[in-house]
């Protein structure tokens, strides 16, 4: 039979909040119980003596809001007799963490994260994730940014853990979370080193390369020159023109033939041909003359070219 030294166990307490709370009294015969509190999951039952007495009457509690809470519990034995218990069960605020939704972003994007603090958190870190890439900043701004490396675009998904700060003054500890990444793979398309000629130079030897969910490339420039054999050739030439020559520089663009899957557009990559100015000379046409007539020379100068020299043709050199 319950008595007034058969007190109410709440277990844990104090609490955290979001945790729930087991209330249990001794008894040791038939009795009707009543549950009384904030968010009590069992209010009432019938209970049946074991003949032997001791069993526990277990109920739950989740608390709805942090604060002090009061529950209570009236027993009524099959002797008629009424006995009543109550408890203070202390809930402290938790230190809350929401990582925020999940996310598809193109292998080739800045993973921009937005986690949200609540309750009593006041900081937060993100789970590193270095065999994935790297941050941009600190790792401990819940708008931290992040940015994936080789591996990590080969990934179908990524997940990033949160972890909030363990607040010092009450029993919770820090909140953790998680958000999923799920990465669309992106058209892959290198253009190739930058490369530095001669202007005198008549075609420059391209080094492109693709890989998939790319099918195939296409070249362009912003020069006046073609591509050899082809612009569809991931090593072909390019031949430069008359324009491309007198220029100091000038683009060259290999761009993905298709559009894959999902979130990522064309690939694109380009590389700088540097040209340096010739110095040229044009020894002017070949020309035909009567033996008694002196040779008029016509050579003109282009480029960088400032001045010439002919070459001495002396009469050794001649026989």
């Amino acid at each position: 039979m319950f008595t007034p030294n058969d007190t109410i166990t709440a277990n844990p307490n104090p609490v955290c909040f979001g945790v729930t709370v087991s209330l249990s009294i001794p008894s040791a015969s038939s009795s009707t119980v009543t549950w009384t509190g904030n968010g009590i999951t069992i209010p009432n039952g019938t209970f049946i003596s074991n003949g032997i007495g001791g069993f526990n009457n277990v109920t739950t509690a989740s608390p709805s809001t942090p604060g002090k809470h009061i529950y209570s519990v009236s027993i009524t034995t099959e002797y008629g007799c009424t006995y009543s218990d109550s408890v203070n069960v202390n809930v402290d605020t938790a230190s809350i963490v929401d990582a925020g939704p999940d996310q598809t972003i193109c292998a080739n994007d800045t993973i921009q994260f937005c986690a949200v603090l609540s309750g009593v958190a006041t900081n937060l870190v993100w789970q590193k994730n270095v065999a994935f890439g790297t941050f941009i900043g600190a790792d401990t701004d819940p708008k931290a940014r992040f940015v994936l490396n080789a591996n990590g675009k080969s990934q179908t998904s990524i997940k990033f853990g949160v972890m909030s700060n363990d607040p010092s003054a009450n029993v919770c500890q820090g909140g953790v979370d998680t958000v999923e990444i799920f990465i669309d793979p992106a058209a892959v398309v290198d253009a190739g080193p930058g490369q530095r000629i001669c202007g005198s130079v008549d075609t420059v030897a391209l080094d492109g390369s693709y890989s998939a969910p790319t099918a195939g490339i296409v070249w362009s420039t912003t020069g006046s020159g073609s591509f050899v054999p082809n612009v569809n050739d991931t090593n072909a030439r390019y031949v430069l023109s008359e324009n491309d020559r007198v220029s100091d520089s000038i683009k060259i663009y290999i761009t993905s033939v298709n559009d894959p899957a999902g979130l990522c557009g064309i690939g694109k990559d380009s590389m700088t041909l540097i040209i340096d100015s010739a110095s040229i000379v044009d020894a002017g046409p070949d020309q035909t003359i009567c033996a008694n007539d002196t040779i008029q020379f016509c050579a003109v100068l282009s480029g960088v070219a400032t001045n010439l020299v002919w070459q001495k043709m002396l009469p050794s050199v001649l026989s």
